[in-house]
């Protein structure tokens, strides 16, 4: 029996989907740069033209990858009710984003890599824009309905301890205590 529109269609976003998955994992642990097509191809068990198929190039891989992380770290922003206080909304992002990279660490690992050679990838910029200014705008109003004398400076403090506690994560592993730091974090709010 011939498969419908509707299944062809299914076909095709599961495929682009492995695709996805299996290069952000091949990207995180083996590089952009040392990631080919053909070791993409291979990782999903599929031809490299059906990789082509649903992308141009590695790039448009790498792009569709950071799109959905940037919609994903948006979306976990946009999530909390506008009805709690400042400090809860603050906890609550702060919770999802430790679910986040717990859940699919090997996203993370690669958004900071990329951040890190942000000049091999310039049509990365317009998505990182993207998220600061839906961020920073919206962290420094929290910082400042929380009543910080400089909500800008305590930004900077809070973004720097957070991220440095993921990417020791990242980086070690169950090994390293994440909650507890994050908790410590979190008693300043």
């Amino acid at each position: 029996m011939p498969r419908s529109k509707e299944a062809f269609e299914e076909i095709r976003l599961a495929t682009r989907s492995r695709i996805l998955e299996q290069s952000m994992k091949l990207f995180a642990d083996y590089g952009f740069k040392h990631t080919s097509i053909n070791r993409i191809a291979d990782a999903c068990g599929i031809a490299k033209g059906t990789v082509y198929h649903h992308f141009k190039t590695k790039e448009d891989i790498l792009l569709a990858i950071i799109q959905n992380y940037v919609e994903q770290m948006i979306d976990g922003i946009n999530q909390i009710p506008v009805t709690h206080g400042a400090a809860q909304i603050l906890h609550e992002r702060v919770k999802n984003i430790i679910r986040m990279v717990k859940e699919n660490p090997e996203v993370h690992r690669l958004f900071t890599a990329v951040i890190q050679q942000i000049h091999n990838h310039p049509a990365v910029i317009p998505y990182l824009e993207k998220m600061k200014e839906v961020m920073l705008v919206d962290y420094i109003d929290l910082f400042r309905q929380m009543n910080f004398e400089d909500p800008e400076m305590e930004l900077m403090y809070f973004d720097a301890v957070l991220d440095g506690a993921i990417f020791k994560f990242l980086l070690l592993g169950e090994e390293y205590p994440l909650d507890q730091v994050i908790a410590e974090l979190m008693k300043r709010y």
